[in-house]
């Protein structure tokens, strides 16, 4: 093990102990108390006992931890007792304690007093959530809400705030027995650092990092908002870069500076930044993604999709290595793009990075843009403001919002750092087949359906000549491999299994099960087929066990169930995501491990929640996930069943942002028939995703039947569809009741979107259906009640459309065009229906 190793390995463990301590295990209070006993450390800063003890503890059998790393852990803050041997100065104990308590400092810079908890119940704090503190246009949560105790996992108990109560309840057992106690058992069957992470991942991500802390004489707690496992890893990744730069780069020499903790030591502001945010962006992915044949295209889509994530994967972790990084000092990784922490030391590899990119994305449809920023102290620091004054604060979420920009800039000059002859001259052209490129996607989808895990590691040159597919050549050509794996193996990251140790090396999440058919649902559907006396055509497109449903397959269902045979396509997106990491946190909690929290938030719900969701019974082998990660989702499936997820999907999102007014979703729903060409519906709905954007300033929106409605709205005209429904179902009206709503809103749009100018609108035939519309007569035995249920529906319509046209500010009525959403809606539920009561 290398100096190197120790100190990032005593940066990752050195708070670890405040998960320990909270359990109040008797076996572990008297590991700790050793240290006092022996005269190493004081009673002071308690965990920092238990983090050693964890250590010392564990080294005999991990062979990742040692003797230098518990040290480490025990003398990182230091004790009040002269007679012990933590009261000596930090600075006097070398360089390499100092960087680890630099890189402490940045990464807890955010930390402030919670007024809510006394310190000496810090082990009863639960997490607060990241969403709490995030503030846009004024707007807010009211009050905080808090997580439980549980392993992370893709259900929402392990990540959705679920209490208003800051503190769990006193009891004769700590509430963290249970959490550690499965933590020691798990660590116990680990065997490598990276194992380790994933580990920490598991187990810390809702424990708050904060303990009290003695400030001019009095305990303090502070807020418990940062979750330890993101201020493990953050602190761990500024330390390995520290040392870099320490033993290689600007900061070599520069011992007394170091050691210096006064402004004229490292924390002036002319000291030279050690860190660079590196950050990665494969764009074109929606172009590339949807440039498929309709033959075959649900497997070719999810293939793509999913190398497009390979493909950041792996020049992410191309960056790693040429670098000498660890996984820590990756940030952030999902929906083609990723984060890294590096040190400055390194930049001329990072330009090495840069042209090998390039070089291996120039002959495929995507390209990758690798930009990095300096990072100074100060950078992580932002409690420094008071200190050097407003104009000149710095704060980590403008290099994160900078080196956004700067991929944005990229863009526009693609394969700058790649020779002339290679990108301009002429090349030998290698005919490609795009039914072989289409089939080699194909493979890829097939093996990703039957993985349970699957590797990145370094490629080595094959014996013989072999045949590489279409998605594997940029991956080799950067010197990579990827392998699938059908069963548990140590050499596999565990997909959307976190229950990993012994069994895999990690877990990540990912939304990759697709509808495929069964036997049971084989034989469901070619019964419901003969019932309605549909002729399904096998021939044409057959049904095999164990294999996906084509799209045609999803608009048959659709048929079956609701008369309408076809898809309906979903794109969702984040509203105001950039405003929220720029400017949505107080500037004095702008930091790093908030950065992170958050990113690994929202990446959870995309890649990890939305399969706890389509593994529903009305949602699993109706729809197909083409991709979710990072902060959107696209899926195509039976029309019906995607209506419904739509709003399940918004509403699971406010419950887990804890209904924050300005963390919200857009959407954009097309309903197309199977046979639509890829590139059109992917077109389309783009195009209604961008309608949902615009056409409200609050955003907030879905854009449905060329329709734009609140999502409030759009959950209104589901209730109203089932009335319709229950008219034409249950009631046996005519469906001509619903042509008739529809033909009234006709022109309606347009007058809505007239944004408050003067136009003149014929209202007569809106009073025309509501007057046809009372006329309706049900059967003499239920006549009353339809005669109630369209009085319901003529009032609601009638009062929407007059606050509509008379209302001065518009955001603050409903549409009226939701009647007409309803309607198209029950229309497409009803068309293989039939009444046997006619209207007389």
């Amino acid at each position: 093990m290398t100096e190197r190793d120790k100190v990032y390995l005593g940066a990752l463990l050195h708070d670890i102990g405040k998960f320990i301590e909270r359990a109040k295990l008797p076996e572990w209070q008297e590991r700790a108390e050793r240290y006092v006993k022996s005269g190493d450390a004081d009673v002071t800063f308690a965990h920092k006992r238990y983090s050693a003890a964890l250590i010392d503890e564990f080294k005999s059998r991990k062979p990742f931890l040692s003797d230098a790393i518990s040290a480490f852990a025990l003398w990182h803050h230091r004790g009040s007792d002269p007679n012990k041997k933590d009261y000596e100065s930090i600075n006097s104990k070398g360089v390499l304690l100092k960087l680890i308590r630099i890189a402490d400092d940045c990464a807890s810079a955010e930390r402030k007093d919670d007024a809510h908890l006394e310190p000496q119940k810090y082990y009863l704090a639960r997490l607060q959530s990241p969403f709490a503190d995030i503030e846009i246009d004024g707007k807010r949560l009211a009050k905080p809400l808090y997580l439980d105790l549980h392993p992370l996992s893709q259900n929402a108990e392990s990540m959705f705030q679920s209490s208003n109560q800051p503190a769990f309840e006193e009891k004769e057992k700590s509430p963290y027995q249970r959490i550690v106690k499965e933590f020691l058992q798990a660590l116990e069957k680990i065997e490598t650092e990276d194992e380790l992470l994933y580990l920490l991942e598991k187990f810390c991500h809702s424990t708050p990092a904060q303990t009290p802390v003695a400030f001019q004489g009095k305990e303090r707690l502070s807020k418990p908002d940062i979750n330890l496992y993101d201020h493990l890893r953050s602190t761990a990744a500024i330390a390995l870069c520290l040392y870099d730069e320490y033993v290689e780069g600007s900061w070599k020499g520069k011992d007394a500076d170091i050691l210096n903790d006064g402004k004229e030591g490292y924390k002036r502001d002319s000291f030279p930044e050690p860190c660079l945010l590196v950050a990665g962006d494969v764009s074109g992915i929606q172009d590339f993604i949807f440039s498929v044949t309709t033959k075959g295209a649900a497997k070719a889509l999810k293939g793509r999709s999913f190398f497009v994530q390979l493909l950041a994967e792996v020049a992410a972790q191309l960056i790693l290595d040429e670098l000498n990084l660890k996984p820590a000092n990756l940030l952030f990784n999902g929906g083609g793009n990723f984060y890294i922490l590096a040190p400055q030391c390194k930049e001329e590899n990072l330009r090495q990075c840069k042209k090998k990119l390039e070089e291996a994305f120039l002959e495929t449809e995507l390209y990758i843009s690798l930009v990095w920023e300096k990072v100074s102290i100060q950078d992580f620091r932002p409690q420094r403001e008071a200190d050097f004054g407003e104009q000149t604060a710095k704060f980590f979420t403008e290099k994160w919002q900078k080196v956004k920009e700067m991929l944005r800039i990229q863009k526009q000059a693609k394969f700058k750092s790649v020779d002339y002859e290679k990108v301009f001259e002429p090349i030998p052209q290698v005919p490609k087949s795009r039914e072989k490129e289409q089939e080699d996607f194909r493979e890829l989808a097939e093996r990703l359906r039957r993985a349970r895990a699957y590797t990145i590691l370094k490629r080595k040159e094959p014996e013989k000549k072999e045949e590489i597919l279409y998605w594997e050549e940029p991956i080799k050509k950067l010197g990579y491999e990827v392998r699938f794996f059908e069963n548990d193996s140590k050499e596999g990251v565990a997909f959307n299994i976190t229950g990993f140790e012994g069994r895999f090396k990690g877990f990540r999440f990912a939304v990759k099960n697709l509808p495929t058919w069964t036997k049971e649902e084989k034989e469901r559907f070619l019964k419901a087929c003969e019932e309605k006396g549909l002729n399904f055509d096998a021939t044409a497109d057959p049904i095999e066990l164990n294999y996906l449903l084509s799209f045609n397959h999803l608009a048959w269902k659709a048929a079956l169930e609701t008369g309408t045979g076809k898809l309906a396509v979903l794109k969702v997106d984040v509203d105001n995501l950039g405003r929220l990491f720029k400017e949505g946190l107080p500037k004095e909690l702008r930091t790093v491990s908030r950065v992170a929290a958050l990113s690994r938030s929202m990446k959870w719900f995309f890649e990890g929640y939305v399969n706890t969701l389509l593994r529903n019974e009305s949602f699993r082998n109706y729809i197909y996930p083409i991709f979710s990660g990072g902060d959107d989702f696209f899926v195509v499936g039976s029309w019906h069943r995607v209506f419904d997820f739509a709003l399940r999907v918004n509403d699971e999102f406010r419950r887990f942002v804890c209904y924050h007014p300005k963390i919200t979703l857009s959407a954009g729903i097309v309903v197309v028939d199977s046979s639509c060409s890829v590139a059109r519906f992917a077109a389309l709905a783009e195009e209604r995703l961008h309608d949902a954007k615009t056409r409200r300033p609050e955003k907030n929106s879905i854009s449905v039947f060329n329709t734009v409605l609140s999502w409030q709205e759009f959950a209104e005209a589901r209730k109203l569809k089932e009335t319709f429904v229950e008219l034409v179902r249950k009631y046996e009206q005519p469906k001509s009741v619903l042509q008739k709503v529809l033909q009234s809103a006709s022109g309606l749009n347009e007058v809505l979107r007239s944004n408050g100018k003067t136009r003149r609108v014929d209202l007569k035939k809106y009073w025309i259906v509501a007057y046809s519309l009372r006329e309706i007569r049900g059967k003499k035995e239920n006549e009353q009640v339809v005669r109630e249920i369209v009085k319901k529906i003529v009032n609601q319509y009638e009062r929407l459309l007059s606050d509509a046209l008379t209302a001065k500010d518009k955001s603050r009525v409903k549409s009226p065009m939701l009647v007409a959403v309803a309607a198209r809606w029950a229309e497409f539920e009803t068309r293989g229906f039939k009444p046997a009561f006619q209207e007389q």
